[in-house]
């Protein structure tokens, strides 16, 4: 990840930054080790429902030809879901955070080169777990349909294991009522 300082972070246009925080990873511990466990779980009970129907020991073109075919494709399927996820899983973990700037009119990330814009006004809620210096904001982010008002979806943005989680949750709080 590209190192910004408060005068070359995109999107900026001479806006004076309430806060700027480095997000330790891109979703809390628990939430990866779930994605993580999944993976897991998922690989090797595929593992073994394929290796159970015989068709890794037996001639392999044989074995899809039969009346086994489509269950075995599924559980091959449901195989590289799980390796899938349990890849994600690590990447989660491993991974560090995007960089966090709050202005007084929105909140911009920053990943991988790339920037994103989020009004205040588009935010619903914060939330802080942790402690006076070190902690995990989450931002509950509102978004809505093209097709109607009543079809919501909530995004959540998390700020993992930042310094001074209370000081960004206050100046969070105070925009979003703004």
């Amino acid at each position: 990840m590209t190192a910004y300082s408060v005068n070359t972070i995109p999107l900026l246009d001479g806006e004076t930054p309430d806060f700027q925080v480095q997000s330790a990873a891109e979703m809390p511990l628990r939430k990866s080790l779930i994605t993580l466990t999944f993976g897991i779980v998922m690989s090797t009970a595929m593992s073994w429902a394929i290796y159970n129907t015989g068709c890794l020991t037996a001639d392999f073109l044989a074995c899809i030809q039969t009346k086994d075919a489509l269950p075995t494709g599924i559980m091959m399927l449901l195989w590289v879901a799980g390796v899938w996820a349990f890849i994600v899983g690590i990447r989660l973990i491993v991974a560090r955070g995007p960089l966090m700037v709050g202005t007084p009119t929105r909140l911009i990330v920053v990943k991988k080169n790339e920037s994103t814009s989020i009004p205040w006004n588009r935010f619903e809620s914060v939330s802080m777990r942790g402690s006076d210096r070190r902690g995990t904001i989450t931002l509950k982010l509102l978004g809505h349909s093209q097709s109607t008002d009543e079809d919501k979806t909530t995004k959540e943005i998390y700020l993992v294991d930042i310094d001074r989680p209370q000081v960004v949750e206050s100046i969070i709080r105070q925009r979003i009522k703004a």
